[in-house]
């Protein structure tokens, strides 16, 4: 495909291009079969290796607030000390539901130390065999990449949460509730996702993605 300043050059075999109010053929690019705006590619091309930053524990910008929204005291240190897990990281523990077990992928909501809410812990503290560090999380919708002899398969965050039925008191009706789960920090696995962008990928159904915020990026564990 060649671009001009005054129209799209199109491949015969390429899809339909993006329609709609204020929508300009120019604007975007075909790469590997699929239609991809321009700002989307200066996006990551600016975004040095490609990585999102708000996933990154490494590279987070200090802001003072923590995922949700409550004031703290927070120094730079906090968000770039990597012995340091703060509310909002994503970990793995074990999981058991009747005789089946399994790994969980869950993102904190409240980390505490003898029952005091905590914006962050040190690490090595959480995973004392002795600890007194509690950690509550939302168990996350994780979807396998399509199996292939040449690549591993990798799990990548859908965007929702795992809701199970909740029976409402003193009625016979029921509601679904995200799944969440309170354990000791010793027992579970801090880790740090790699970003990947959605759109770029061949072994995922892209509609399996319709609830992660903005439909563009998200990420994945191995």
């Amino acid at each position: 495909m060649a671009v001009t300043h005054s129209h799209v050059i199109q491949d015969p075999s390429a899809p339909a291009l993006p329609e709609g109010p204020g929508i300009r053929p120019d604007d975007y690019l075909l790469f590997k079969g699929r239609w991809i705006h321009k700002q989307t590619v200066c996006r990551l091309i600016i975004n040095k290796d490609f990585v999102s930053k708000s996933l990154n524990r490494l590279e987070r910008v200090q802001s003072g607030y923590t995922k949700v929204h409550k004031r703290i005291d927070m120094s730079a240190g906090r968000i770039t000390n990597q012995n340091l897990f703060l509310v909002g990281d994503i970990f793995l523990m074990l999981l058991r539901c009747g005789r089946s077990l399994s790994i969980g992928a869950l993102r904190s909501t409240t980390l505490s130390v003898n029952s005091v809410s905590r914006p962050s812990i040190n690490v090595t503290i959480m995973k004392a065999s002795r600890t007194t560090v509690k950690i509550t999380g939302q168990l996350l919708t994780i979807i396998p990449t399509q199996a292939s002899p040449d690549t591993a398969i990798l799990f990548l965050w859908n965007g929702g949460y795992v809701t199970s039925r909740s029976v409402i008191q003193g009625t016979t009706s029921a509601t679904e509730r995200v799944v969440i789960v309170t354990v000791p920090g010793s027992l579970i696995e801090p880790i740090n996702p790699d970003p990947t962008f959605i759109r770029l990928r061949d072994d995922i159904n892209t509609d399996d993605f319709s609830q992660v915020n903005g439909g563009q990026s998200t990420w994945q564990i191995l």
